[in-house]
């Protein structure tokens, strides 16, 4: 009978330490969080590299500060938002005039090439989305089915010349550039 009294008080005292230290690390948090939250300054901070080797570097460094920013600015008051807005622009022409400083790599180049053919390509296929949601909303228009079979012709030849730069038989800048005057001709 001692035994079970002597397990009993054990579990009890058990029970009440974890219950206490729980209640105390929740205070604890709260705590912690109360302090940082009066130690946070209400002033954006972004701390930049001293040197950079590529404009690819230099443009995720970009993408860290806005994201850094978007996380800042969230919740924040009026006034401490605009403070942020301001030191983010100066921070982000620093970095542009970095940008301005390092030539872009053949790399980087036929990267920017590529993205831009993609996208160029991305725009003529909305487009003939356009076209394809007026002509099924609007199937008798005559003006709606000449414009379908316009996008889709030039979608087609866009694809024709992308198909053609991945093969190798043109490179991506002249890809860029017949995609481009077909667009441009696209009325």
């Amino acid at each position: 009978m001692k035994k079970y009294i002597i397990i009993i008080f054990a579990v009890i005292i058990i029970v009440t330490l974890v219950v206490l230290s729980g209640i105390f690390m929740v205070d604890k948090q709260t705590d912690d969080a109360s302090i940082t939250e009066k130690n946070s300054s209400q002033v954006f901070f972004y701390e930049l590299k001293e040197k950079y080797h590529s404009q690819t570097e230099i443009k995720e460094e970009q993408n860290n500060l806005q994201y850094a920013f978007l996380r800042f600015t969230h919740g924040k008051d009026k006034k401490a938002e605009e403070e942020a807005e301001r030191i983010y622009h100066e921070i982000w022409a620093v970095l542009d005039e970095k940008l301005k400083e390092i030539p872009p790599t053949e790399e980087e180049i036929l990267a920017q090439t590529v993205h831009n053919l993609e996208m160029q390509i991305e725009w003529m296929r909305l487009d003939l989305y356009s076209a394809e949601l007026e002509l099924k909303a609007f199937p008798d228009n005559a003006e709606y089915q000449a414009r379908y079979k316009k996008e889709k012709h030039w979608y087609d030849s866009a694809l024709a010349i992308e198909k053609d730069f991945r093969k190798g038989k043109i490179s991506a800048q002249e890809a860029l550039d017949k995609v481009k005057a077909l667009y441009m001709t696209n009325p």
